[in-house]
């Protein structure tokens, strides 16, 4: 390979290393924060998210794991009531 082909493709190569820089600053960061929801939520996540809900349940049974100061952290069993509830 001559030594002009090889500055030739060094150069390419350097123009195609700035060009993906540059893209990855001007569109970068919206598509990371959209590969980061997606990830995190799934596909239907943010159908949900943020939204509020009433639901029908019953209390089965409750363990409390821990506390820390106000924080009372717990584990609970929780059965469907009402309209749309399972039975077993």
């Amino acid at each position: 390979m001559s030594r002009r082909r090889r500055n030739g493709l060094f150069v390419l190569c350097i123009a195609i290393l700035l060009t993906a820089v540059w893209l990855d600053r001007q569109h970068g960061a919206g598509l990371r924060k959209e590969i980061a929801q997606r990830a995190k939520w799934g596909v239907d996540g943010w159908k949900y998210h943020g939204k509020t809900f009433t639901v029908d349940v019953r209390l089965v049974s409750y363990e409390v794991l821990g506390q820390n100061g106000n924080l009372t952290r717990f584990t609970a069993e929780l059965l469907p009531t009402g309209e749309g509830a399972w039975t077993g």
